[in-house]
């Protein structure tokens, strides 16, 4: 944010030392009206995809279950990464949100149902690419929805190559025609305006449905960082039983009916003592149970996950046909042929540079779908977040 600072005021300051007073007051007079129009273009841009991804099964759901009857953009933000590049932020009033990187013309992430991960924030805002929203209160970023932090001076390196290492991947196929319209104004209806289409898993619907944190077997125990990916492979062990083999999870223990689906039972926080025949949190359960980690901070990557599901699947639950597995740094087409394949996975990305020898943050999503915009639509964990669709960078994928 200080580089863009400086160099708008040293541009001001070398026009000031070359140009009349008259001809400095309309230079500087023509920058702010082409940037006021810049950003009416930009809200257009806003309001058509607002308006496109309403329209899916998984939308609708979302919607109607919160009893969102109107949607509008109520305001918009800017937030920068690592690097001080600029992401917009639109948030949507009463719930939802879109993401978008000004360079590329790409959006990085958008929800029609979840809360904004800045709503209540105006300044000091950065973005680390999905899942990854955070403040910084003058020593740490801060992360709006989990708490956690991360020191900014000891991270700085790895932050800012991770920062750089997605920029790169929005540049790899920007999207042309948004930053065209933006720039010029110029409709490319053929390709800006074209409403994306879903393809989604079968039952699909059960995964999206769970949306309170009950709902999916949330929970965060004192003493840990979250333990996102023992939730999400709960998650995607539930739709297994539901769909596969209904002998994966005991439903008399950790399900309830609703809505036609079975939904976790248990509250959030009753993981105290957990054991068998009492509707405990099943998250916790198999970390606690399965994990060849129990005693850790409850963080994981995905060979981790592999463990602690094949250990509940063949030793706790006595089925041998089912395995998961694992595959790093997954492209575009391994995701998409999951889905094709009709089955959830649980997908990994890192806020740092994959692979840097520096601490990195990682957040688990389980992934049911895709549109043809090439975003994955995915649960992110989190109460409300069961409707994202996001395009980043992802270090492991877990499927069974």
């Amino acid at each position: 944010m200080k580089k863009q600072h400086v160099k708008l005021i040293s541009s001001l300051l070398l026009l000031a030392l070359t140009l009349p007073i008259g001809a400095l007051a309309v230079e500087t007079d023509s920058m702010v009206k082409a940037d006021y129009v810049k950003q009416e273009r930009l809200e257009i841009l806003f309001e058509d995809k607002l308006i496109e991804i309403q329209e899916n099964d998984a939308t609708k759901s979302a919607i109607e279950k919160r009893g969102i009857e109107e949607s509008i953009i109520s305001s918009i933000k800017e937030a920068t990464d690592f690097n001080g590049n600029i992401y917009t932020v639109a948030e949507v009033d009463p719930e939802g949100y879109m993401i978008f990187h000004n360079e590329s013309g790409k959006f990085s992430e958008y929800s029609p149902s979840a809360p904004s991960p800045y709503k209540g924030y105006t300044e000091n805002l950065y973005y680390g690419g999905p899942a990854q929203y955070y403040v910084f209160d003058g020593e740490n970023y801060v992360h709006t929805i989990s708490g956690d932090t991360i020191n900014a001076e000891e991270n700085e390196d790895a932050l800012a190559d991770g920062s750089e290492q997605l920029f790169d991947h929005y540049m790899e196929e920007p999207n042309l025609s948004n930053t065209e319209f933006i720039e010029t104004g110029k409709e490319q209806p053929q390709s800006r305006a074209l409403a994306a289409t879903q393809t989604y898993i079968p039952g699909a619907a059960m995964i999206y449905n769970l949306n309170t944190e009950s709902e999916m077997s949330y929970c965060s125990p004192g003493g840990t960082n979250g333990i996102c990916g023992y939730i999400s492979s709960a998650i995607m062990l539930a739709w297994y039983d539901t769909y596969v083999n209904g002998a994966i999870i005991d439903n008399a223990t950790y399900f309830n009916q609703a809505r036609g689906y079975n939904v976790f039972a248990g509250s959030p926080g009753d993981y105290a003592n957990a054991g068998t025949n009492y509707k405990r949190t099943f998250s916790y359960n198999i970390w606690k149970w399965c994990s060849p980690l129990p005693n850790n901070d409850g963080s994981t990557v995905a060979p981790i996950l592999v463990s602690t599901i094949n250990t509940y699947l063949h030793v706790n639950r006595g089925i041998s046909n089912l395995s998961a597995s694992l595959s790093a740094i997954p492209t575009k087409s391994t995701i998409k042929s999951v889905i094709n394949r009709g089955r959830p996975m649980v997908l990994e990305g890192n806020l740092a540079k994959l692979w840097a020898n520096e601490p990195r943050t990682n957040h688990a999503v389980v992934v049911y779908g895709y549109s043809s915009d090439d975003h994955l639509i995915a649960h992110m964990g989190w109460a409300d977040y069961d409707n994202v669709y996001l395009e980043g960078l992802y270090s492991f994928l877990t499927t069974i």
